[in-house]
């Protein structure tokens, strides 16, 4: 797939301004750990930069991080949030953790547990990804806290805040966070089983960037390919009647079921992703849609591996 972007020159040059991540600062027993903690290059070689007021998206990251302040990133489901904060960190070349906070989080399962130790038999703690990304140069995500209960949180604030620091409870110290190490955290609104965001937590944030569908990545994205899916897609989210956002990983999605596995299933696919109460609507609109998408595609996919494309995630 085309990952060309107006702002090559731009990532090129911003590359430079990146402290480059020292491996042998870190100690030893966790070397291992932090190195599969960073991304592939082609993470960052993939993605679709965006302009946000005026400025080069990477550009804005950097400023959050020699400022030491937070970035939240409100914004509707498959728009690209944790592939920004992800490439962000293949182009710093330093360790990525995602804190997922919906369904049962569990801190320790981040922060690091007591293990007897194998030799010894003694207890021993050993740090979890998060803690090794506070201490580490790192980016961190703490993706759907709209999910989380202010309780967990909390557990944050201390990250977040002037203190810059994690407390990890099982071993009653405060681990200071590096300064290269940026935050960024992710929401959906409005979705069922969110709670109001905690306006203690949502204070700590200085950068508030909302991440929206971008109709530049889409066009570069699907419409170099199908621009009758996009303009279905995009005709299917202010269509009366369908609440279900479609995010651009779906059409992504969509082009690499159909270079495997035909039209047919990937159409299928995609309307089975709505619930039943909205498929009579979207199946109509397919099927209006089909046969042009269907021959545009013949043309432009013509046995492209789109299956290996990096999607864009939530």
């Amino acid at each position: 797939m085309p990952r060309t972007s107006t702002s090559t020159k731009a990532a090129k040059e911003a590359a430079s301004k990146y402290p480059p991540f020292d491996m042998d600062a870190v100690a030893p027993q966790h070397r291992d750990q932090v190195a599969g903690m960073i991304p592939p290059k082609r993470i960052e070689e993939n993605y679709l930069h965006r302009n946000i007021a005026g400025v080069y998206d990477f550009d804005v990251f950097e400023i959050a991080r020699r400022t030491r302040h937070n970035v939240l990133m409100p914004g509707p489901t498959g728009a690209g949030k944790t592939t920004a904060a992800r490439a962000y960190a293949a182009a710093r070349g330093c360790p990525f953790v995602a804190v997922e906070m919906q369904g049962g989080f569990d801190f320790a399962s981040v922060v690091g547990s007591t293990r007897a130790d194998a030799e010894t038999g003694l207890p021993q703690f050993k740090k979890g990804e998060l803690t090794l990304a506070v201490e580490y140069p790192s980016v961190i995500l703490l993706d759907e806290v709209n999910f989380a209960p202010p309780r967990f949180t909390a557990a944050f604030h201390g990250t977040l805040d002037a203190r810059q620091s994690l407390y990890v409870h099982e071993i009653g110290e405060r681990i200071a966070k590096h300064p290269d190490t940026v935050i960024f955290s992710a929401y959906n609104s409005g979705y069922t089983g969110t709670v109001r965001l905690n306006e203690a937590f949502e204070n700590r944030f200085a950068f508030v960037i909302p991440w929206g569908y971008s109709d530049e990545v889409e066009d570069a994205l699907i419409g170099a390919y199908s621009p009758r899916l996009l303009k279905m897609v995009r005709g299917i989210r202010g269509e009366k009647g369908v609440r279900t956002d479609i995010g651009t990983n779906v059409m992504e999605e969509f082009l690499t079921i159909t270079a495997e596995g035909g039209i047919t299933l990937a159409s299928f696919l995609f309307i089975n992703r709505f619930p039943e109460t909205e498929r009579l609507i979207i199946g109509r609109v397919v099927e209006a849609n089909l046969a042009a998408i269907e021959e545009e595609l013949e043309a432009s996919l013509n046995g492209e591996g789109l299956a290996e494309a990096e999607l864009v995630t939530s």
